[in-house]
């Protein structure tokens, strides 16, 4: 079996390399810009190159103007003869998303005027999703290893949905720029929901980097909570829920992973410091049932810390005056891991777990789930 298994893997290699020209691997000006020197990798690890102005804070705007998205393709996108409805279709819905979710913290105007932020944008790339090639790679042994290739050279697997997007933040009366992105996004292998059409998977790329526009707006208004921090790997003890935001309505995925609706469609809360079990491993169904019991119809308060290479928000979650994070540690059905920082409360209860065999620890060392063993490679 092994042999086999190899063998087709050796198999697959001629195809895979055959494929990745299709696709640029990372973000890449097209020229909307005009000027890229001052953009730089994303701290965070993502892709997208992005230039802030030092000392820019949204907090000084009260007013945005929203240009007409434009279209702005590379040789090689307009290559993919996308139809024009499509392309107008897509630089509407990614406009009226981003008035959708603004127009609640800032007043949409059309005109420059003092205090006003003037956003332009165009969408670079887009690249359909192939459903029933996302399928068949979900589902088969080469197109799971296809896809695996694919991803780790590109960044995209393979017949997903991809956008690529370039936007300015200009002060509308000097038209000095405040801030810029170039960025590109996929959807994933496994999204068969979302990645059902073609067009789906392109719509949640817009989505995401509107809600992240919105929620970086919040936090320079100070409207998430973003002050549980560490510093020289000190101990934080604020583990208030102050500045943090309350939503009802939740879909637990994983003991310390759910989504919630916000704004305009439903995003990942990923908790801070805390990993539980996938579901297929021991304790994964327990941690979710947990997760859900304490915090299912009940009002919670989320505060973001920050977001982690899937973009997901990662967030310390309380249900009245419990921590989450913390209760689920208690319960032993989660393990706290940070390699940048400590946490010496939450390390000790680690410690006692262990020492009593406790949920997770039963088994000897915890069961790590995915997304942890990507990330620690």
């Amino acid at each position: 079996m092994k042999t086999k298994t190899i063998f087709i893997f050796i198999l697959l290699i001629p195809y895979y390399f055959n494929i990745l020209g299709c696709l640029p691997k990372k973000a890449i000006g097209s020229g909307f810009l005009k000027d890229y020197s001052n953009l730089s990798r994303d701290p965070t690890g993502s892709y997208a190159l992005i230039y802030r102005k030092p000392n820019f804070s949204f907090k000084s705007y009260d007013k945005i103007m929203i240009s007409p998205v434009e279209i702005w393709f590379s040789p090689e996108a307009k290559e993919r003869g996308i139809a024009q409805k499509d392309l107008r279709m897509l630089s509407e819905f990614f406009r009226n998303i981003g008035i959708k979710s603004l127009e609640d913290v800032c007043k949409i105007v059309y005109e420059p005027a003092p205090n006003t932020l003037k956003i332009r944008a165009a969408i670079t790339d887009i690249v359909p999703a192939n459903p029933s090639m996302n399928l068949m790679t979900t589902f088969s042994f080469s197109g799971l290893v296809s896809s695996m290739l694919y991803k780790i050279t590109t960044g995209a697997h393979l017949f997903v949905g991809q956008a690529a997007i370039e936007v300015e933040v200009l002060d509308s009366i000097t038209n000095e720029r405040l801030l810029a992105v170039v960025d590109r996004r996929s959807g994933g292998r496994l999204d068969l929901v979302k990645g059902i059409t073609e067009w789906d998977q392109v719509k949640d790329a817009f989505v995401y980097w509107v809600t992240r526009f919105r929620e970086r707006i919040d936090h320079d208004n100070g409207r998430t909570g973003n002050s549980f921090v560490y510093e020289n790997k000190k101990e934080s003890k604020d583990l208030s829920c102050k500045d943090g935001w309350i939503t009802q309505s939740v879909k637990v995925i994983r003991g310390d992973l759910f989504t919630v609706s916000k704004y305009i469609t439903s995003k990942e809360i990923k908790l801070f410091g805390v990993y539980s079990p996938d579901e297929t491993q021991p304790f994964g169904k327990e941690s979710a049932l947990f997760t859900l019991d304490l915090i299912y119809g009940k009002k919670i308060c989320i505060r973001p810390i920050t977001f982690d290479i899937d973009g997901r928000t990662v967030s310390l979650v309380y249900v009245g005056d419990k921590c989450l994070n913390e209760e689920l540690l208690k319960a032993g059905y989660g393990f706290y891991y940070d390699p940048y920082f400590r946490f010496k409360a939450w390390e000790k209860i680690n410690e006692e777990n262990k020492m009593q065999k406790k949920g997770v620890w039963a088994i000897g060392e915890p069961p790590q789930p995915n997304d942890l063993k990507r990330e620690r490679g």
